[in-house]
């Protein structure tokens, strides 16, 4: 009996194995197995040993669908412990297909353990593969560092606006990266994120992210300087340890938890800057590693809560300063560095900065076009000023700055502001958050990535509006184009404050818009389709005579017409503000002493002096 069970188990045991896939596929000479789920095929194993696929060695293409009794499945996820410990695996290549890379515990990622596996290939874009979520502990992508997206080697990546999460172990030991750039939509870091990332060199966390998880940046020896955003309330376990070269960090204003070593190796740490007046809860392993004795800035008035509190207490110097950020640098490092010899503190909002020219090289200017060197400044907000340098003899250059702005930071962000020399050409880009669009910008134009030419310090100010919006055109128009020109049309969102402008040619004059305003340049708020009508009016000769039996003179305070009866009449003052407009039935009243025009029916205007 104990004979007859023993075989019965055995087979049920051989069946289930032999039941672990639905069916296998084979694609460009390799041979897979599958899983059907939800309508959909899963990457998965033949054998419940390792490795999984004997067979697979070099390259591997995943397929975007396969075909299985008739029926064509899309290939949507790659399964927990899929190709675990496949070290003859090189690289894999991942179809756009796929939104998932399995893992439910920490030991079973799709690739654990593929030791050989360098290189990822995915052949959708960026947007897709931040949507991915991936699992299973520290390397569900084996041990791979260069990751290639639609065809190109990701080396600086640009986080797409409207990315909301950058998702655990999206890019881990993704060694190709070098710069990251994380949009205003992005409200969280996952685990492992970026881990080993060693190519980074400088990382700034928008104020849009509100968590960093853990490992999200440990072991990125290559960063220098870490800014963490104002928004920011919790950092992870260990989610900058080992960071070497990290020299300066910046923690915002509204960090409270830290976890525990957090930033522990970072022994390359020179300064700190805590923008919270309460010390965020760390323990003493947070900054394990990291010399104690250099400077601690934070905000004025809060050194006994920071010389008491844990973990923070074993640093020796504190310094009190201004709640602003402040840096200094070079335009070309190659050309010349700059020196910080003062920083603001709490009773001094003074900095100190100095532009040190190399050898064959001279400094030019500041960016905020002062030629001062040394250079005092009052830093009452956080600000970031760059020193530019020219080659010794080259021609001095005339410097603009040109300004971005936007109608609404929820909406969006512009970027391209700073200081250009006259004639360069430069460009500037809108981008829209989640849920938003952009619309123009102020001056008409509606290419959201444009490129200028500078010849005078402007202001380019982007307007966005809410997906699904209403949006309206306003016509700005001269009654007369030959007397006058006008500026303002556009389409704008529902809402938008926009600026219209009357502009008068010589030997003409500015009366009026079509609704009765006198302001030749004036804000409009848009509601509708409307259009809008300058009226301008010839120069006139400007007697105090009689015409036409009519006479016009001044009494006092008030302007009398006589010979007009039951006429209308159109009085404004020298700055074209209509004091009267309609019948003449008594002597016109004016508040104020000056020259007046004065228009009875479509006769000339005529002046008349109230003195």
């Amino acid at each position: 009996m104990k004979k007859l069970l023993f075989l019965f188990f055995a087979l049920v045991a051989l069946s289930a194995q032999s039941w672990a896939y639905d069916f296998s596929y084979t694609y460009q000479g390799q041979t897979l197995y599958y899983n059907i789920v939800d309508g959909n095929a899963q990457v998965t194993y033949q054998i419940d040993s390792y490795p999984r696929y004997t067979n697979l060695t070099g390259s591997l293409t995943i397929p975007s669908s396969v075909t299985y009794n008739g029926t064509t499945y899309s290939v949507t996820s790659i399964g927990n412990s899929a190709f675990e410990n496949c070290s003859g695996l090189t690289s894999v290549t991942i179809p756009n297909s796929v939104t998932s890379i399995g893992g439910s515990s920490y030991y079973d990622g799709a690739f654990y353990g593929c030791s050989g596996l360098t290189s990822v290939y995915y052949t959708g874009d960026v947007a897709g593969w931040c949507g991915i979520t991936f699992g299973g502990g520290p390397n569900p992508l084996g041990y791979a560092q260069n990751f290639y997206i639609n065809g190109s080697l990701v080396t600086d990546l640009v986080i797409p606006s409207g990315v909301t999460e950058i998702k655990d172990n999206t890019f881990p030991g993704a060694t190709c990266l070098t710069s990251v750039t994380i949009p205003n939509s992005v409200t969280s870091i996952g685990y492992n994120a970026f881990s080993q990332c060693s190519g980074l060199t400088s990382l700034t966390i928008p104020n849009s992210v509100t968590s960093i998880g853990f490992f999200a940046f440990s072991g990125c020896s290559g960063l220098t300087s870490v800014t963490i955003g104002n928004s920011v309330t919790s950092i992870g376990f260990r989610a900058f340890s080992q960071c070497s070269g990290l020299t300066s960090l910046t923690i915002g204003n509204s960090v409270t938890s830290i976890g525990d070593e957090a930033f522990s190796g970072c022994s390359g740490l020179t300064e700190i800057h805590s923008l919270n007046p309460v010390p965020p809860t760390i323990n003493s392993s947070l900054f394990g590693g990291v010399p104690t004795n250099i400077p601690v800035y934070i905000p004025c008035g809060r050194l006994s809560y920071y010389t008491s509190a844990q973990g923070w207490s074993s640093f020796t110097n504190f310094i009190e300063g201004s709640a602003a950020t402040f840096s200094a640098v070079s335009n070309d490092n190659t050309m010349g560095t700059v020196q910080v010899l003062t920083m603001p503190t709490c009773t001094n909002p003074q900095a100190v900065v100095y532009a040190v020219a190399n050898s064959g090289y001279q400094f030019d200017h500041w960016s905020d076009n002062s030629t001062s060197n040394p250079y005092s400044l009052t830093v009452n907000e956080d600000m970031e000023l760059t020193a530019y340098f020219s080659p010794i003899g080259s021609q001095p250059t005339t410097y603009y700055t040109i300004t971005v702005s936007v109608n609404d930071a929820e909406m969006g962000t512009a970027t391209g502001g700073g200081s250009f020399a006259e004639g360069s050409a430069t460009t500037i880009t809108a981008t829209a958050n989640s849920g938003y669009h952009f619309v123009q910008w102020q001056d008409g134009n509606t290419e959201a990535s444009r490129s200028i030419t500078v010849t005078s310090n402007a202001t380019y100010t982007a307007y966005f509006a809410a997906n699904g919006a209403n949006e309206y055109t306003i016509t700005v128009i001269a009654q007369n184009p030959t007397m006058g020109s006008t500026t303002g049309s556009g389409t704008f969102a529902y809402g938008t404050a926009t600026t219209i402008t009357a502009e008068p040619y010589e030997g003409y004059y500015f009366v009026q818009w079509n609704d009765g305003n006198t302001q030749r340049i004036r804000t409009i708020t848009v509601t509708g389709n409307a259009t809008y009508t300058a009226y301008f009016e010839p120069n006139a000769a400007i007697d105090d005579i009689a015409a036409d039996q009519i006479k016009i003179y001044s009494r006092g305070s008030e302007i009398v017409i006589e010979g007009a009866d039951n006429s209308d009449a159109l009085v404004y003052d020298v700055m074209g503000r209509i004091v009267h407009k309609g019948r003449i039935e008594s002597p016109i009243h004016v508040n104020n002493m000056g020259v007046y025009m004065v228009k009875v029916g479509n006769r000339q205007p005529q002046k008349v002096v109230v003195r």
